[in-house]
């Protein structure tokens, strides 16, 4: 999937509502380590855009099977599903956020 670094993330939200989070659990065993505070850390292998010209790397490419889609290319329903399952693994990592501060808190209104 080819996204630009700080000016895509809204195709990801426009593309999940028609994919399936297939690759949710996939992301939280590879992508990400959350934990039980709601913190969270990425595993840069997986990602290039600190330190080169694209959002991921070509172990994200290996670990889904799928070369970065070309612009303009065709959108499949893989692309479809792995947007739909990084949205799901966004809304898992802030609803834990958002609880582990409830419980610290206690306060209702966030």
């Amino acid at each position: 999937m080819s996204f630009n670094v700080n000016c895509d993330e809204y195709k990801v939200m426009g593309l999940a509502p028609y994919g399936e989070p297939l690759y949710t659990d996939q992301i939280f065993k590879h992508l990400v380590d959350l934990k039980d505070d709601g913190s969270f850390r990425l595993r840069m292998p997986y990602f290039n855009y600190c330190t080169g010209l694209t959002m991921t790397s070509s172990r994200f490419d290996l670990l889904f099977g799928q070369p970065p889609r070309k612009a303009g290319a065709e959108i499949s329903q893989f692309h479809m599903d792995i947007t739909c399952s990084i949205q799901a693994a966004a809304e898992k990592i802030m609803l834990s956020l958002t609880s582990a501060l409830h419980r610290e808190y206690q306060l209702d209104d966030l």
